[in-house]
């Protein structure tokens, strides 16, 4: 990491024993959180503006073991019923949806309001918004430039940003 948190560019860490807390104050409630980095981390936040607006898209696990650094959704989907397209069809993009939808885009509640769908009708509505059949036509730029369009969470580009690098390496 480099030694400034520049802004609109995604950054990666991990944190350990989180603390939530809770104080009822004159402004009204507050919630807030305490989390342990590495001190690189730590000088690195140090550079965020004091009235800044973080987008963290987050995921635990519990260990330091390779398969546990891949984010899963909390609940289990029901299997998908299978299509009749085969495995030469799926898009470019693929791999880069895969990564979205494991890192629940679905689950995002100003997605949900923006397509009027339940997390388990969003990938229905993104076919009809994006007028495919499949979402692995549908390259990260569309999709962020669609999500800026919509003035949705910049969360949402910060997790298709991570899912991109991720795809790449796994392609590559």
């Amino acid at each position: 990491m480099s030694d400034i948190f520049p802004p609109n560019k995604p950054a990666t860490f991990s944190a350990r024993n989180i603390r939530t807390h809770y104080n009822r104050r004159k402004i009204g409630e507050v919630f807030h959180i305490d989390i342990e980095v590495e001190e690189s981390v730590w000088n690195q936040l140090r550079t965020v503006p004091e009235n800044a607006l973080i987008e963290i898209v987050a995921w635990w696990h519990e260990g330091d073991t390779a398969s546990s650094q891949i984010p899963i959704e909390s609940k289990p989907e029901k299997p998908a019923v299978k299509s009749e397209k085969s495995a030469k069809e799926s898009g470019p993009y693929s791999e880069f949806w895969r990564i979205m939808v494991v890192r629940g885009v679905r689950t995002y509640p100003d997605l949900q309001e923006c397509l009027d769908a339940t997390p388990e009708h969003v990938w229905e509505a993104l076919h009809a918004v994006f007028e495919t059949e499949t979402m692995s036509t549908v390259s990260p730029r569309q999709w962020e430039a669609w999500v800026t369009e919509n003035g949705l969470s910049d969360g949402l580009i910060t997790m298709s940003r991570n899912a991109e690098i991720q795809a790449a390496q796994k392609v590559n």
